[in-house]
């Protein structure tokens, strides 16, 4: 039979390991995107998020679970747009670039 304090302590243990993994993930992320600052990449535009400054998404990116990049652009873009960005900086687990 589970005695309660067992249960307690799996709870316990099991929320310690998420933050671990989540820990490793987000270095792991931030490594992969200090790699790309000065290169060049495809994104997509998912919206627009202000005058010139737009969302989106590269390919290995899947929407609402991993990170966006934020896009700087001069001329006007359209969702579903897919720009050359070059990555200026990371952030926050986000990428930014202006397009090229």
């Amino acid at each position: 039979m589970w005695t309660q304090p067992f249960f307690y302590f799996n709870i316990i243990l099991k929320k310690s390991r998420i933050r671990e993994i989540y820990k490793a993930s987000e270095k792991i992320i931030n490594n992969r995107n200090y790699d790309l600052i000065g290169k060049n990449i495809e994104v997509m535009v998912d919206y627009n998020e202000k005058d010139n400054v737009y969302i989106g998404r590269s390919k290995k990116d899947a929407p609402e679970i991993d990170s966006i990049t934020i896009i700087n652009s001069k001329n006007k873009l359209k969702n579903s747009d897919i720009v050359n960005i070059k990555i200026t900086k990371t952030e926050n687990l986000n990428l930014f670039g202006d397009v090229v």
